[in-house]
């Protein structure tokens, strides 16, 4: 999936979190977290563009923002 794609598919999104293996969040936090499991940790912020959202033609470009948090707000528990 692409950026542009992910905004197609969550037209009322506004914001997107990508981590280095190509999966897509709604929020910071859960891709952060994510990131955690992976070897290249980092995170891609993406906004909509809003003059794309007024006109309603679900397109979207931003440009990416690696995201430097490391570890997550709470801890994760492991229940097994």
């Amino acid at each position: 999936m692409t950026k542009e794609e992910y905004f197609k598919a969550y037209p009322s999104s506004k914001e997107c979190f990508q981590t280095s293996d190509g999966f897509f969040f709604h929020k910071d936090f859960d891709a952060a977290a994510h990131a955690l499991s992976l070897e290249d940790k980092t995170v891609w912020h993406f906004k909509r563009d809003e003059q794309v959202a007024e006109n309603a033609e679900n397109e979207a470009t931003a440009e990416p923002k690696v995201l430097e948090r490391k570890t997550p707000k709470k801890k994760l528990l492991r229940t097994n």
